[in-house]
């Protein structure tokens, strides 16, 4: 029997893989991209796991876009089991076989025109997948292997190759069990688990169920409210090659069924389909003598007499969907007396159970090629709030841009060097909550001596919209009970240096081209107006900074040279963008509000509304994923 974890984003597989390790489990994770066995996993270097890589295999497009199976590159331990290499070696092969028939499948890729833009659909393109086995050669294992972590392959602009490339990575398990010998193989039965967050539609409190942060919901089916590609009507058209069509849809996903309970008309773009599609799924939210309201509150109360007495993993069906969902879907999906939450990926993962199901009721034979799934055990979804549905007004006016006289900001809009320092580090060093410096947590102030003094506000501690970690924090004094995450401060840990780094190697490449050198230089993602246009000297030393950076990450033993690099790229980053005094403005996307002609800083964010409502998802998502990892594997997951 095998437990297959399936998570979507880093913050979802990095606390279970650190789980599994806790409890002994030697683990075969399967990763996006081309994994350095000595590089960075789940944003956090390999080297801060208590695991490590054993067995190293790839698939993926070379340089000639030939898609290619790797072997193993890795040395193994001494006592690394043989037959634990046939059975990954298969496994790969069988892998790297499923998604080229899946590939060779698909139309050719294709691009569209849609208003003034192109737009590029995944419809040819394979996954690049890392086969990692990582753990101890003596490490637990009752099978080959027992425990099995796969970030999807697939979260972006096709949500519904999930379950294409899911399938390919479920049927290799069977098939590395029936091609290798009786003594290597694993129990092609498999248990399939997935840990997330979630947008909560349920209010804080009353009435019950209650939603919002932190709160569990144990997820039984999915509705389905988004666009898909109308194949049937490509497949009618005389020519081929033409631009796809479309058409909104609400289905319905559990592991016993799969229901198609809406369609929209055909439409030639993506975004006509959406917008009647979600017209019609809120009209009809109040319109309880209809069709269609009736077939989606039939959901929740088939699912709760199901799962009726469960009150610490609530039953819920979700609303999922392929693009953002406003406050206004969410209230729909209130309405129709759905319990759960908002999130992209539940009706896929609902679906695939349910055809794994499905094939071993209809296809019983073991040579019928509609029967490559291994057994399907249990399954489980959980899903964990990371936000209120409805923000209290004390929040909203805490976070506007006018505060009641000599109230204290909720967070610093600046921060020193080495406080800057510190918090790029920590996201280097994987974003470990019991080594975040002060500086990343809300109430955090940016003036005390010794820079270690936080003290959220009361909009932060009450109303319930903030988690906060429950794990100790080492490198904070004092009494530091609620530590409640700075969403800002989160994204300069994470995303900070690879925005800037793509930015500062576009710049590399046109150090002879000075017109083009200074227009990317005022296109910095900082958005600071350059008064006078940057000279090749000034950058220099920033591009040697960030090199070094680069080069220095995930050393433990190079910490004090990188926090000496990273306090110097700050202060280089500050001279070559103009921006004066000893402070640098705590970046935040523009995405978050600032005006066309301000700074991209927390300072000019507007948070109002929707990009409040994700400040505090952000803030929320890691902690209480973090929070409740160790719970899920041990209790949850069984």
């Amino acid at each position: 029997m095998s437990d297959l974890y399936i998570g979507f984003m880093d913050e979802e597989v990095r606390p279970i893989l650190s789980a599994l390790f806790a409890e002994g489990w030697n683990v075969l994770v399967i990763e996006r991209g081309n994994v350095n066995p000595t590089g960075t996993l789940f944003e956090r270097p390999i080297a801060n796991y208590q695991g490590k890589v054993m067995w190293k295999g790839w698939v993926g497009m070379d340089t000639d876009g030939d898609f290619i199976s790797l072997p193993n590159t890795v040395k193994a331990p001494d006592n690394f089991n043989p037959n634990r290499a046939q059975w990954l070696t298969v496994f790969q092969e069988v892998l790297y076989g499923n998604l080229l028939d899946v590939f060779n499948k698909l139309p050719a890729r294709i691009l569209e025109t849609e208003g003034n833009r192109t737009v590029k659909r995944k419809l040819g393109l394979l996954p690049s997948l890392s086969i990692l086995y990582m753990g101890k050669a003596s490490g637990r294992d009752s099978g080959l292997p027992t425990k099995i972590l796969v970030r999807s392959p697939e979260m972006g602009l096709q949500p519904g190759l999930i379950r294409t490339q899911l399938r390919g990575i479920l049927k290799a398990l069977k098939g590395a069990s029936n091609a290798t010998k009786p003594s290597q193989r694993g129990n092609s039965s498999v248990n399939i688990w997935s840990y997330g967050a979630g947008g909560a539609f349920r209010d804080i409190g009353q009435p019950l169920p209650a939603g919002g942060p932190g709160e569990v919901w144990n997820v039984l089916g999915s509705v389905m409210m988004g666009v898909e590609r109308d194949k049937a009507a490509e497949l009618g058209r005389e020519k081929v090659g033409q631009r796809s069509l479309y058409t909104g849809i609400i289905n319905y996903a559990s592991r016993e069924q799969y229901c198609q309970f809406y369609e929209t008309p055909t439409f030639y773009d993506i975004a006509g389909a959406r917008q009647l599609v979600e017209q019609t799924f809120i009209a009809q939210s109040t319109e309880q003598t209809s069709q269609l309201y009736k077939l989606i509150a039939s959901t929740q109360t088939v699912i709760s007499a199901q799962q009726n007495g469960v009150p610490a993993e609530r039953s819920a069906v979700t609303i999922s969907s392929n693009s953002f969902m406003g406050h206004n879907v969410k209230q729909a999906a209130n309405q129709y007396g759905l319990h759960g939450d908002a999130n992209m990926e539940d009706f896929h993962l609902l679906k695939l159970i349910h055809s794994m199901d499905a094939a071993q009721t209809h296809y019983t034979s073991v040579k019928s090629i509609e029967n490559r799934y291994p057994t399907l055990a249990a399954s489980k979804i959980v899903r964990i709030d990371a936000d209120p549905f409805n923000i209290p007004n004390p929040v909203k006016a805490a976070f506007g841009p006018v505060r009641e006289p000599n109230e204290p900001p909720v967070m610093p809009w600046v921060l020193a060097s080495e406080q800057y320092a510190a918090i790029l580090a920590w996201g280097l060093q994987g974003l470990e909550l019991t080594q975040a410096p002060a500086a990343v947590y809300l109430g955090f102030d940016a003036n005390a001596v010794g820079n270690q003094k936080v003290n959220p506000s009361a909009a932060i501690t009450e109303h319930g919209c903030f988690i906060p970690q429950t794990s100790a924090n080492v490198n904070l004094q004092g009494n530091h009970s609620k530590l409640y995450l700075n969403a800002f401060c989160l994204e300069v840990a994470q995303d900070m240096l690879n925005e800037f780094g793509s930015w500062i190697d576009k710049l590399g490449k046109l150090k002879a081209q000075p017109e083009k050198f200074a227009e990317v230089a005022r296109s910095n993602p900082f958005n600071a107006p350059l008064v006078n246009d940057p000279e090749l000297g000034e950058f220099l030393p920033l591009e040697t900074c960030y090199s070094k950076i680069r080069s220095l990450a995930g050393k433990a033993e190079q910490e004090g040279l990188l926090n000496d690099q990273l306090a110097s790229f700050i202060n280089n980053l500050k001279t070559f963008l103009q921006i004066a005094g000893e402070n640098l403005p705590i970046w935040a996307r523009g995405g978050w509000g600032a005006d066309s002609n301000q700074l991209y800083s927390a300072a000019n964010a507007k948070l109002v509304d929707a990009t409040l409502d994700r400040f505090i998802y952000k803030a929320n998502n890691t902690i209480v994923l973090e929070n409740r990892a160790q719970e899920a594997v041990t209790n949850w997951f069984v």
